[in-house]
């Protein structure tokens, strides 16, 4: 995240979904200033904006999601930038479709009907 310009970098959605769950979660829970609901409400919407893929079928698919990161071994996951940009971009797999779920379930607690989201 604190290497935006860097060649192969990308808006990972799970990272994105976690942080807008974590902090609606925390607003609502009054862990944290309520400030913190509209950061995680613009994060959220900018998943709806750009990460939903609306497929011919009406399948829809939750794209652009890091299939693996972690660290250990001696010849892999060294937590470079490097290695993380090799690991597949995937669409749909729960490490990102879990916490979109669980952050939009914050935001219907919030709103109390999704009708009202600004897209």
């Amino acid at each position: 995240v604190d290497h935006t310009e860097a060649e192969g970098n990308y808006l990972e959605t799970s990272g994105t979904a976690l942080i807008a769950y974590a902090l609606l979660k925390g607003v609502r829970m009054e862990l944290l200033p309520e400030r913190f609901a509209d950061i995680g409400e613009k994060a959220f919407i900018g998943i709806l904006k750009n990460k939903l893929e609306f497929k011919e079928d009406g399948v829809v698919s939750l794209k652009d999601i890091c299939l693996v990161a972690g660290l250990g071994g001696e010849s892999h996951r060294d937590g470079s930038m490097e290695y993380y940009f090799s690991e597949p971009i995937v669409s749909d797999d729960a490490k990102g479709s879990a916490p979109f779920i669980l952050a939009y379930t914050e935001v219907l607690r919030r709103k109390k009907r999704v009708w009202n989201l600004k897209l």
